[in-house]
């Protein structure tokens, strides 16, 4: 194997590993979630409701690769608030309501977020941004 799949394989395995080296094992009483900060990587698609296609030119939903790094901070055990940034990393046209076409080359945005915890195990995350505000970067 070449050294590019070997880093490939070697980063996916640490990105997608559970890490607790920061986690106390002990006894006391649980503190929760309150005051903490959160930053998680991840890697999934985006959609694009009004993309190109680029083989016969119409217009539909597409799903394009994309990266995030999202930063949360706690101001309760179940509310928070933070920042979930993507970066596309494609390059696709997208059409505008009055048939203008335009060209996004790897386009990053940033979308100020709430989630609300309401049990342990499921979170609820609300947020957006205008259609062309200044939070996406064309």
């Amino acid at each position: 194997m070449n050294f590019l799949k070997v880093t490939v394989y070697f980063l996916l395995f640490f990105i997608t590993s559970d890490c607790w080296s920061q986690t106390v094992h002990s006894k006391e009483k649980h503190h929760g979630m309150k005051g903490t900060h959160r930053i998680t990587l991840g890697l999934g698609h985006t959609s694009i409701s009004e993309g190109e296609d680029e083989v016969d030119g119409e217009t539909k939903w597409l799903a394009a690769p994309s990266w995030s790094l999202n930063y949360d901070y706690w101001l309760s055990d179940k509310w928070a608030i933070g920042l979930q940034n993507d970066l596309i990393v494609e390059s696709f046209k997208v059409e505008e309501h009055n048939n203008e076409i335009l060209e996004r080359h790897y386009p990053v945005a940033i979308v100020p977020v709430v989630m609300f915890k309401p049990i342990e195990i499921l979170s609820i995350i609300g947020g957006g941004s205008e259609r062309n505000s200044p939070a996406v970067i064309r």
